[in-house]
């Protein structure tokens, strides 16, 4: 949390008011203990980009398989990563009636869902659905009030303010596809498992 301070200090200087109305982190204890003492009243969540990375960490004992492609195993964890689109009290359902009623009998499988439960899954998790799920909490633009601050120091705390840079075409696909296959499932044309591993496909 060091790198923060020198940007609160410029905030300061220009007379900015720093109110963010919530702060997306990575999934690091340490980093919610010190925002929450700073801002106990503002909501901390988590973004699915660090979510994937702790995932993938996870499963380098099932490298070979997941990159078999064809194989129920790679078909099983890739179609995990798609969670992260759900809304945080759906996610749990999902994951126990969608996806480990039909989990690959393998023991590493099983390990890796046991610690997606203990860590991401259940509401008593370290790092509950709360804080991680849903598609409106996963990119939360810098506001436009601290940008000049931000840009300031960033140099000094290595931020880069791709919030104040159009979107990519590629992204905004991305979310037009997302867009679409929420329509689908909220229509009930496609089921919420079918959703979540169509969602995880692309992302």
């Amino acid at each position: 949390m060091n790198e923060l301070f020198p940007l609160l200090e410029k905030i300061k200087s220009l007379n900015l008011k720093f109110a963010p109305d919530s702060i997306l982190v990575d999934f690091e204890p340490a980093i919610h203990a010190a925002i929450k003492k700073m801002f106990p009243h503002i909501p901390v969540f988590d973004c699915r980009f660090h979510l994937g990375q702790s995932c993938w960490r996870k499963i380098q004992g099932l490298s070979t398989e997941y990159r078999k492609f064809d194989s129920s195993i790679s078909i099983f964890l890739r179609s995990l990563f798609g969670l992260p689109f759900l809304p945080p009290n759906a996610v749990s359902d999902s994951f126990v009636f969608d996806f480990v009623s039909i989990k690959p009998d393998d023991s590493r499988v099983t390990k890796f869902c046991e610690y997606l439960l203990d860590t991401y899954i259940s509401e008593s998790a370290l790092f509950p659905p709360s804080i991680w799920a849903e598609y409106i909490h996963l990119v939360y633009p810098i506001p436009k009030t601290i940008a000049k601050a931000v840009k300031a120091v960033q140099t000094e705390i290595y931020i880069k303010m791709r919030s104040t840079l159009p979107k990519s075409k590629i992204t905004l696909e991305r979310e037009q596809f997302l867009n679409d296959k929420m329509m689908l499932w909220k229509s009930r044309n496609i089921d919420r498992h079918q959703f979540v591993c169509q969602v995880s496909s692309k992302f």
